[in-house]
């Protein structure tokens, strides 16, 4: 089983997301599952030194992959995780489009709004969510059935990925 985790950087101690309590959680997934963590950049370099923050407080092993992908790359990534935990929202909409199981923990409403669109929650906010939460929660997440999304909800997410890539062409072409 894989499992991928996509991490911030925010401030430990001043109300932000502490990063030992998801290392703590990652630790305890992994003893309970077997599971291969693997942090993901979605926005590089600075997720790379968030995540390797994350790795160093962490016991058990874990890979970071310290490269700067494509979004094809990423998706494909994405592609073959069994869960992804993410705090970014594109990492949560790539899981979503890739119909890979997820978890979002929130940091600003459109993860939230985000998650309600595709019929979840958020675990908790960055400022309070705890380590028993994320393992209880991807104890749970792994355990339900594997049809994540129905089939209406990821074609209606390919066809907002393809405007939005059609947007982006036409502004970078100067047509808008």
């Amino acid at each position: 089983m894989n499992a991928v985790e996509k991490v911030r950087a925010w401030l430990e101690g001043n109300g932000w997301f502490c990063q030992s309590e998801l290392a703590e959680a990652l630790d305890k997934i992994v003893k309970a599952t077997g599971a291969k963590i693997i942090f993901i950049p979605m926005k590089f370099p600075e997720d790379i030194r968030s995540a390797i923050s994350t790795a160093g407080l962490m016991k058990e092993p874990c890979l970071v992959l310290e490269e700067e992908f494509s979004t094809k790359e990423i998706l494909s990534l994405v592609g073959c995780m069994d869960l992804l935990i993410g705090v970014r929202l594109h990492a949560l909409i790539f899981a979503g489009v890739m119909n890979v199981p997820l978890l979002g923990i929130s940091y600003d409403p459109k993860i939230e709004r985000f998650l309600d669109s595709i019929g979840e929650k958020p675990l908790g906010n960055m400022a309070d969510v705890t380590a028993q939460e994320i393992f209880d929660a991807t104890l749970k997440k792994l355990s339900a059935d594997k049809e994540f999304c129905d089939d209406i909800l990821l074609k209606e997410l390919n066809a907002l990925a393809r405007q939005n890539a059609k947007l982006a062409v036409e502004l970078a072409s100067g047509k808008l």
